[in-house]
């Protein structure tokens, strides 16, 4: 987990209760961190001094975080979420209102040299969050600044579908029902 107030990282044992390593981030103030389904990817976020970076670690050796990329997703970039396969991370970037810069989705292909390989432009500004359908064919992001949420198809990487909703969605959870189909 990203240390707030510090440019550290803390990697936890869970079943021992306790920090199993302590290491240093490349990136000023770390924000939020992400781990693939399948334990070996962390992807970090810092989202101060506006410098826009994303960092994935390798976590073959989890008590030695290893830096495989620094990247520059989009505009502010602000949380991601991995698909259920741990093939990519879906990095939320929250764009810029006063810059006129949209959010996105930047998709990054986790592998043992990440990249981005692709951008997903959102109808608006301001997505920070996201969810995957239960299946794992759809994402979710809401876009606050247009009152809807966009629908990503997952395999084409292609926003396919907004739905409209109440002024300025947050949060967002997805659960069994299948919007798509009863929309």
């Amino acid at each position: 987990m990203p240390c707030l107030y510090s440019s550290e990282l803390m990697v936890l044992n869970l079943l021992q209760k306790d920090v199993a390593a302590l290491t240093p981030s490349q990136q000023a103030a770390p924000t939020m961190g992400t781990v693939s389904w399948d334990g070996k990817y962390w992807v970090v976020e810092d989202t101060s001094g506006k410098k826009n970076l994303v960092t994935v670690y390798s976590l073959a050796n989890p008590n030695q975080p290893k830096q495989l990329a620094v990247l520059q997703p989009g505009v502010a970039p602000w949380t991601d979420q991995i698909t259920p396969d741990s093939r990519y991370a879906f990095e939320i970037c929250s764009g810029n209102a006063q810059a006129h810069v949209n959010s996105s989705i930047a998709v990054i292909q986790l592998s043992s040299q990440p990249k981005v390989v692709k951008q997903i432009p959102l109808p608006g500004y301001g997505a920070e969050v996201g969810a995957f359908s239960p299946n794992g064919q759809y994402f979710y992001s809401p876009v606050p600044s247009a009152n809807e949420v966009a629908v990503i198809d997952v395999k084409s990487q292609s926003l396919i579908k907004t739905i409209p909703v109440g002024q300025d969605p947050g949060g967002i959870f997805a659960g069994k029902y299948d919007w798509l189909k009863h929309s």
